[in-house]
């Protein structure tokens, strides 16, 4: 399933996205940042963030604040009510999956899997050059039944499921 791709073509997934997602169409991040700036100017951006200090930071984007728990399975990772809630009836044509930071972790994203719409959106993992990042990507593509494509950037990678 894996397609390993060594050009540097797309140093990010910032690069991948401008140049790949039509403008005017919607993205759903999981951790936002600099790359928010950036994509607001070209699409919609929803937001899950859960630093309160940078909720709102980009104006132009759409912000929900989801604190990070301890879920039943102890899994540190958004809480999961305010992510459900949030996304549940948005429409969206490309997740992000950058969020949070790799000393929580980000394994939480299968626990939404059932409502998050991922049937033929591209579903970007950052940081797959970590092997928990790499792990979680690999695991979710197996759930999905989605092949994956990974870009090796200088000094991080990322991945596309396709």
């Amino acid at each position: 399933m894996e397609n390993v791709n060594s050009q540097l073509y797309y140093n990010t997934f910032h690069d991948w996205i401008l140049q790949k997602l039509p403008k005017g169409s919607t993205m759903l991040e999981f951790g936002s940042g600099p790359g928010t700036t950036l994509f607001v100017e070209k699409f919609k951006v929803y937001s899950i963030e859960h630093d309160i200090k940078y909720v709102g930071v980009e104006p132009k984007s759409t912000y929900v604040h989801a604190p990070i728990v301890v879920n039943p399975n102890n899994i540190r990772w958004y809480d999961e009510r305010i992510v459900r809630n949030f996304i549940k009836d948005l429409k969206y044509d490309l997740i992000l999956v950058d969020g949070p930071l790799g000393s929580i972790g980000r394994s939480g994203i299968k626990n939404i899997l059932d409502v998050l719409k991922t049937e033929t959106i591209p579903v970007i993992f950052d940081d797959v050059n970590r092997p928990e990042e790499l792990k979680l990507m690999i695991e979710v593509s197996q759930i999905l039944g989605r092949e994956y494509e990974i870009y090796k950037g200088i000094n991080r990678s990322f991945s596309i499921l396709k």
